[in-house]
C-alpha cells in the first residue's frame, strides 16, 4: 500500500530544511496574528458586550 503520510514529513528529513523553514518569519507572523487577533477582541468587545469577562480578560493578555 504505501504511506501516503511519507510525503509530509519528507521536508523534513531533507538536508536543506533548516534553510527552506524560516522560523523567525513564521513566528513573527504568529506574533502579528496574534496581537491582531487581540485588538479585534478589543474592539468587539467595546461594541457589543463591554462587561464580558472572557473578552476583557483577552483584552488583558493580548495588549
Amino acid at each position: 500500500m504505501g504511506k501516503p503520510w511519507a510525503k509530509i514529513f519528507l521536508p523534513c528529513q531533507t538536508p536543506q530544511s533548516p534553510a527552506s523553514w524560516d522560523w523567525h518569519a513564521l513566528f513573527q507572523d504568529l506574533d502579528m496574528l496574534t496581537s491582531q487577533i487581540g485588538s479585534s477582541l478589543k474592539q468587539i468587545r467595546k461594541k457589543t458586550m463591554p462587561n464580558y469577562p472572557i473578552f476583557a480578560r483577552a483584552d488583558h493578555d493580548y495588549k
